[in-house]
């Protein structure tokens, strides 16, 4: 997408408008969406390329970077609660063994030597839902944002609990460019540029 020569106008006087930061952040996410999807296809069997599979993950880390630099200026509206259905392996020595065992969450038993305790352990393999925490954004837009947090309890924000998003695929021919990706997050780092929320 060419950038709009009204971005380019505002950008020049280190302006900042939440259409232009919606536009940014919009392109630095599906960016990185792409090279995390890139990164699932190489791991596919039979893919030997791990050269592009780093490039690729440099690349998906390289654009959450630039997200989360452009977040900086924004704050969120809440915690998104989602919980994501994993599969996890659990020994016998461990608590919830005995807890999961009988469910129908068990995908499968099994068994191995364990060196270090020298001796057969028992395990399985179960389907947990495991408790995801995300920073939420909205900066009253047609699109909304949210970045991972490990520790809920650092910030004092609501919590919300949501159902797992989808995100449609987008064309990357409609995303600002990266050059003014780049120009922006310059302006932010800077510290002298004036950011208009309406």
């Amino acid at each position: 997408m060419t950038t709009p020569k009204k971005f380019q106008r505002l950008i020049s006087k280190r302006i900042i408008t939440r259409e232009m930061l919606e536009g940014c952040l919009y392109s630095a996410n599906n960016r990185a969406k792409d090279f995390h999807n890139e990164v699932r296809r190489c791991k596919r069997p039979g893919y030997a390329d791990y050269e592009y599979e780093e490039w690729c993950r440099e690349s998906e880390d390289e654009f959450y970077a630039m997200k989360d630099k452009l977040l900086s200026i924004v704050q969120p509206t809440c915690i998104h609660l989602e919980y994501v259905e994993e599969t996890q392996k659990i020994f016998e020595y461990e608590p919830e063994y005995y807890e999961v065992m009988d469910s129908e969450d068990v995908i499968y038993e099994d068994g191995d030597y364990d060196r270090e305790l020298g001796e057969y352990v028992e395990y399985i393999v179960a389907r947990v839902k495991e408790p995801h925490y995300y920073l939420f954004y909205d900066l009253g837009g047609a699109h909304t944002f949210r970045t991972p947090i490990f520790n809920p309890d650092r910030y004092d924000l609501p919590v919300v609990e949501t159902d797992r998003r989808h995100t449609k695929v987008v064309d990357l021919a409609d995303l600002l460019s990266i050059h003014f990706l780049q120009k922006v997050i310059g302006v932010i780092e800077s510290g002298d540029y004036t950011y208009l929320p309406d």
